[in-house]
């Protein structure tokens, strides 16, 4: 993918570059006048482009005597808004089955405002199409974790001089909840340590107290791998609750079908079989053929919850955020779970932000398992028990709002980008999550110094040349 491309400086520049690549095939689309604009090569057919011209984009004032991509000579104090645009590619891969869609685009410079206007778009756009989606091209979505404390206070000076509007950018934060996932976070090969994050947590509550005595249903926390983390009975007490994330979740077909961990429960729907994942009550065949998955656990309303979370009851404050495809699906599975009385019952929508200081490892699970493994005081400072390598696991300890300590374990999945942070909540202890699914919620912010390797005696530091590109 190519940004900055003048076709009429350089006609015969993409021609030239395709034919050196291979005899690539070429999209290009001139959003400025038909010769500047955003371009593609690819190896693999081409089977249709489409091109939009980008809402948004700053206004700067032409220096007296420019002349004008028209040939006219700009006059005193003209304002020429940047223009942007977006060109998708569909491009057919030879043995998949369907096609993928290669989002071009070149996001605004200047101000964050109007990167989010164009960025809004562009989502829009994206929203529309069947296909999978790639988003690639210069986004200028910096972040503090792309640069070095030193180079970040460099960036600042840099825009000043400008008179750039210069801040951290959410644009990567928008692309996560859109179900993107940061690139090259997930091709890094190495083990990233980060000293903790700030946690954006949206979730969804379903506070099912003691409204379904004497019903104690089980619940399976099933993770999007297929890894049932925690099978429990869910007993009716006053407080007690269920939470969920807010963006739909879903399941392959053959993961669907993995077996059940064989415990008696309620969780099951009446004339259904209990061995595999899809008859549970958190997992079912969609309209569209795909499975759904509602991936719930267990808290606790107490004064603790209340102080933490801001709280709106039955009246969804943000659409975008609390998505309704994620409520309606996590209602249906209450239903499921505890019967047609659930679906009186209101959801809630509760939003915290709060700052994690404790270490956060990042990487593939054997790596991240075998690093941890390699630094006895990082096992130590994560409060890890134990490691099974082969098992691809660990045992943490925990405690609870009580104070009662306990150990469990967790299985990682084979060859996934994770990270193993601490969870705070009713239950705190070191758990493991999808790399993805984590940065929905949270923003890794302060860099640290070089990256202790495999093998490396230095266990808490991160590449200082890390540079994210959704």
């Amino acid at each position: 993918a190519l940004n900055e491309v003048d076709v009429a400086r350089w006609p015969d520049a993409l021609p030239e570059l395709a034919k050196r690549l291979g005899n690539f095939n070429i999209a290009f689309f001139g959003h400025v006048r038909g010769r500047y604009g955003n371009a593609l090569l690819s190896k693999w057919p081409i089977e249709r482009t489409r091109e939009t011209h980008l809402r948004g984009g700053s206004e700067v004032s032409f220096t007296v005597g420019t002349r004008k991509l028209n040939g006219e000579v700009a006059a005193p104090g003209e304002l020429h808004r940047i223009a942007r645009g977006l060109l998708e590619v569909d491009v057919k891969i030879p043995g998949v089955n369907d096609s993928l869609t290669v989002a071009v685009t070149h996001l605004d410079h200047i101000s964050e405002r109007q990167r989010a206007i164009q960025l809004e778009h562009v989502l829009e756009v994206l929203s529309l199409r069947r296909h999978r989606s790639i988003v690639v091209g210069d986004l200028n979505a910096i972040t503090f974790t792309d640069y070095t404390v030193d180079h970040w206070a460099l960036l600042e000076q840099n825009a000043a001089s400008k008179g750039w509007n210069f801040e951290a950018s959410r644009c990567s934060d928008a692309l996560r909840r859109a179900g993107f996932m940061d690139a090259f976070m997930a091709a890094a090969p190495e083990v990233r340590v980060y000293p903790g994050f700030t946690e954006h947590a949206h979730r969804l509550v379903f506070p099912f107290d003691e409204h379904f005595t004497p019903n104690a249903p089980h619940l399976h926390t099933i993770m999007p791998s297929g890894v049932v983390e925690t099978t429990a009975p869910l007993k009716p007490q006053k407080g007690n609750a269920l939470m969920a994330f807010t963006y739909p979740q879903s399941i392959p077909d053959e993961l669907a079908e993995s077996p059940l961990p064989q415990r008696q429960g309620a969780s099951i729907p009446m004339g259904s079989s209990p061995d595999i994942l899809r008859n549970t009550a958190f997992v079912w065949r969609r309209e569209d053929g795909t499975h759904a998955l509602v991936q719930t656990w267990p808290t606790t309303l107490n004064e603790s919850f209340h102080e933490a979370f801001d709280i709106s009851e039955g009246r969804n404050p943000d659409s975008e955020t609390f998505q309704p495809q994620a409520v309606s699906e996590f209602q249906e599975a209450m239903v499921r779970l505890f019967g047609p009385r659930a679906a009186n019952c209101s959801i809630l929508f509760c939003h915290k932000t709060s700052e994690n200081t404790s270490p956060v490892v990042v990487g593939t699970s054997e790596e991240v398992l075998a690093h941890i493994k390699e630094h006895p005081e990082l096992m130590r400072a994560l409060s890890i028990l134990s490691i099974d390598s082969e098992g691809l696991g660990f045992v943490s300890d925990g405690s609870d709002g009580n104070g009662k300590m306990f150990e469990k374990h967790f299985t990682l999945t084979p060859g996934e980008q994770c990270v193993v942070y601490q969870k705070i909540g009713w239950e705190t202890m070191r758990s493991p999550q999808p790399l993805a699914q984590f940065l929905r919620d949270a923003e890794l912010q302060k860099p640290l110094s070089a990256l202790a390797g495999k093998g490396s005696n230095q266990p808490t530091a991160v590449d200082d040349n890390s540079k994210s590109s959704a």
